[in-house]
């Protein structure tokens, strides 16, 4: 607060209280004493929130923390790697220091006069006429700074094992990147899952409260982390699983255009667009080679139709 008298700023604690009243009515005061806060009697100016002129039969008031929706503060996730990343930092300016007063030597000059400015370099002369004088520059060795590098990179390390490191330069199966990410996710699906059940809990009191329906709130986040990529060969066993009617053949066409191998969306459209390839291209036995097809990718029967006239599968 800022008294004009002495044009100076003061702290003052101020409280807003969430309550009800006594019908049940959501709403709320401020009070400097937190100590007077009784739910029995309320203060004449009292607040009543309203959107459109309705009021709240509840309290609009939420918890959404790292990994729970209690009211309790949890420890913040990330807080190993904070205090991982101020050890290094602290580490790093000794380091640095240390290299600074390592790097530069000092010279000196014993027993010697020196009259007006001693120069120092290849094209000056140091003329030190007493006997037993000196001058050389004092440089230390610095054997501990090598030690302080390293403490610098623990650190850094330390750290980095501690976020999510989603970078990795060596070859590895799929299966086994899925399962490392899935291991290295795995705070952070809590973090998305605790979201959604905090999402969940007041999207419906705010549609409520503007007068639309709760019930029509539907709040679902991404889960996925990674994305999985198909390659030819994939799609060859996919094509395989089509053929027997393991996989259907809309999913299969929703699984080329998701991975960009086709940029046609209607399924019949790009169904055709195979068919007049084939038409083009005898040789190419397409994605429908085995079924109701010699291995030529020609059909048995009439087409369109199988021994009994019915329409053939379209895969």
């Amino acid at each position: 607060m800022f008294d004009a008298a002495t044009c100076k700023h003061t702290w003052k604690d101020r409280f807003r209280v969430l309550t009800k009243d006594e019908n049940g009515t959501y709403c709320n005061y401020v009070t400097d004493n937190v100590g007077n806060v009784t739910l029995a009697s309320l203060p004449a100016d009292v607040n009543y929130p309203m959107v459109g002129g309705k009021v709240l039969d509840r309290i609009p008031f939420f918890f959404i923390n790292a990994t729970d929706v209690s009211p309790s503060v949890s420890i913040p996730m990330l807080l190993p790697v904070a205090l991982l990343a101020l050890s290094a930092y602290c580490v790093s300016a000794d380091y640095k220091q240390a290299l600074y007063f390592t790097s530069e030597p000092t010279p000196v000059v014993i027993g010697g006069r020196v009259d007006g400015t001693l120069r120092f370099g290849s094209n000056s002369i140091i003329n030190l006429p007493d006997k037993g004088s000196d001058a050389k520059y004092l440089e230390f060795s610095g054997a501990g700074v090598a030690k302080m590098r390293e403490a610098v990179v623990d650190s850094l390390d330390s750290a980095r094992r501690f976020g999510v490191e989603l970078v990795d330069n060596g070859a590895e199966s799929g299966t086994a990147l899925n399962t490392r990410l899935t291991i290295k996710t795995a705070s952070l699906m809590n973090v998305v899952l605790t979201c959604e059940t905090g999402l969940t809990n007041c999207l419906p009191t705010m549609a409520e409260w503007c007068g639309y329906n709760p019930e029509d709130v539907k709040v679902q986040l991404n889960h996925d982390f990674q994305k999985d990529t198909l390659v030819a060969t994939d799609l060859v066993g996919l094509a395989g699983l089509v053929d027997k009617g393991m996989l259907s053949p809309y999913d299969f066409h929703k699984l080329l255009l998701d991975n960009g191998f086709t940029t046609t969306k209607d399924y019949d459209e790009w169904y055709e667009e195979c068919e007049q390839g084939k038409a083009r291209m005898p040789s190419f036995s397409g994605i429908t080679q085995g079924v109701g097809g010699d291995e030529n990718g020609g059909q048995e029967e009439e087409e369109g139709n199988g021994k009994n006239g019915e329409e053939l599968p379209r895969v």
